[in-house]
């Protein structure tokens, strides 16, 4: 049916939910244009699967020919590009903006994100090749003199639109904990300094 080729899609928007309404406040409270609140559900995953399609949805309005596009990683972002079915672009580019985490489960890795919506869109994908974290601040450095890398982290920060999560320091939902980077002492210490999260790899209080 047209509905399962994803040609017709029926949806019901009740502007009287308190879902909409804590959408106004996001926009009014932050000065942003739009704002999309997704109700949490008992089963996290099943969350994730409903912030992913309508991420997806928006996206799909939002690309363009010719616009340069940036990807972290994570299992959301995951449901992202999974849900994600544009047609194809012309002279596009998407970038990994962090670096790979050497994921246990690849899917959700910042290289696999890059490389599968840059094949749904047709476009030129540019792989950050170095890791998210490193032993110490100057190999971190050293990294960041490699020809490769730098120039593809200056071409990312020139990006029409990213695609990013928000990452939580709690230890019972922290992914890097997950994937073995972090340890509970770690996720406690940065909560501890105020950090309650981060975004591309960055830690916000």
């Amino acid at each position: 049916s047209a509905r399962d080729l994803n040609i017709v899609q029926i949806r019901i928007d009740d502007t009287s939910t308190p879902g909409f309404l804590q959408q106004t406040e996001l926009m009014e409270t932050f000065d942003i244009s739009q704002a999309i609140v997704i109700p949490s559900m008992k089963d996290p995953e099943n969350t994730k699967m409903e912030v992913g399609r309508a991420a997806a949805d928006l996206l799909q309005a939002k690309v363009s020919d010719g616009m340069r596009m940036g990807i972290t990683w994570g299992s959301t972002i995951y449901h992202v590009v999974n849900q994600f079915s544009p047609k194809p672009l012309k002279n596009a580019a998407v970038y990994q903006l962090m670096g790979g985490t050497g994921a246990r489960e690849p899917n959700t890795d910042g290289r696999e994100q890059t490389q599968s919506i840059a094949n749904k869109l047709n476009s030129k994908s540019y792989i950050l090749q170095a890791p998210l974290i490193v032993q110490s601040k100057q190999l971190r450095n050293l990294l960041l003199k490699e020809p490769v890398i730098s120039q593809t982290l200056t071409e990312a920060e020139q990006v029409d639109l990213a695609i990013t999560g928000l990452g939580t320091n709690d230890p019972v939902d922290c992914n890097l904990l997950k994937i073995g980077h972090f340890s509970k002492a770690n996720c406690r210490e940065l909560q501890k300094k105020g950090a309650v999260g981060d975004l591309c790899g960055w830690h916000l209080n």
